[in-house]
């Protein structure tokens, strides 16, 4: 709304103020895409379901601790997407949820195999991130080569 377009109702001597409800689509794309990547099936329907998704939808669009997420979903329509009240619950369930999910760890990443290859066939080559892993050894390649490239640079330049 811009500047002055509520000046018209100035005649009526009422009090105005305006509000933000709860927001609704980032939390409604997040538990939207959970469903189609099949993560909701995986989880299944449980008292603990709702918690895991809302930690997803909180990992997604405002990471934080367990108790900014609960204080975050109260400013989100979360009732109206997944049911869940946000004063009915505190930190608390997510860590509740979050031992449950190391419970059933196995059989939900083997749920998201399915789901993802039920049309496909597995994959062949898997990548493993290791970009916070610290590696040693007594012989390296690259280290090797890299160093003879400077060297070679050096002795030409």
């Amino acid at each position: 709304m811009l500047k002055g377009e509520l000046d018209g109702l100035a005649f009526l001597k009422i009090p105005a103020a305006l509000e933000q409800g709860p927001s609704f689509g980032a939390l409604w794309v997040a538990q939207t895409l959970c469903d189609r990547l099949g993560i909701s099936n995986a989880l299944g329907k449980n008292r603990h379901t709702p918690f895991v998704l809302l930690m997803i939808a909180a990992r997604l669009i405002e990471p934080g601790s367990k108790l900014a997420t609960a204080r975050w979903a109260k400013t989100h329509a979360l009732k109206e997407i997944s049911g869940l009240d946000p004063d009915s619950f505190d930190e608390n369930s997510f860590y509740r949820a979050l031992s449950w999910l190391a419970e059933q760890q196995e059989n939900i990443e083997q749920q998201l195999f399915r789901h993802r290859y039920a049309q496909k066939a597995p994959p062949q080559l898997f990548l493993y991130d290791v970009t916070s892993s610290y590696l040693e050894g007594s012989s390296n390649e690259c280290r090797r080569s890299a160093i003879s490239n400077q060297l070679s640079a050096k002795t030409m330049g």
